[in-house]
């Protein structure tokens, strides 16, 4: 419970807290996948959640589209983030939100994530300039 917390606490000079929207299953372990490959850290797992954005808006969190130009456009195009007075939820709408039913929580294995970054990469060939050093190496092995 509060490993997920943590997940929806501002960090540093964040301004705000950031999520990607996503239509379905499938394009959330995309996203995922990409997110996880543009990063320098070495090759892991990467858990994320899928919820209604509804859910934001019930708790008074509203959000917008914020394009990130640090991000390729395939992550920047759905790069939404919270505005207005209130950023953080409160911990009941964390417990709400774990207890759900209709929330999605996925754990994408490195292998997962290897196979989904080589068909994106197939996809998307300029998501390639943004892998993460190890993910590079990883991928170009093969």
């Amino acid at each position: 419970m509060d490993e997920a917390a943590v997940d929806f606490r501002l960090r540093g000079n964040d301004e705000y807290l950031s999520f990607f929207e996503v239509a379905d299953e499938d394009e959330g372990r995309r996203v995922a996948a990409a997110f996880r490959v543009i990063r320098d850290g070495r090759p892991d797992s990467i858990d994320f959640i899928i919820f209604a954005r509804q859910s934001l808006l019930d708790a008074g969190i509203e959000v917008e589209h914020k394009p990130d130009d640090c991000l390729p456009e395939f992550l920047s195009s759905r790069h939404v983030g919270t505005r207005g007075l209130h950023h953080e939820p409160k911990r009941e709408f964390i417990i709400q939100l774990l207890l759900d039913d209709s929330k999605i929580v996925i754990r994408l294995k490195p292998k997962e994530i290897e196979q989904l970054a080589r068909r994106l990469l197939d996809e998307i060939p300029s998501l390639r300039d943004h892998l993460g050093e190890h993910w590079r190496a990883i991928i170009s092995s093969e």
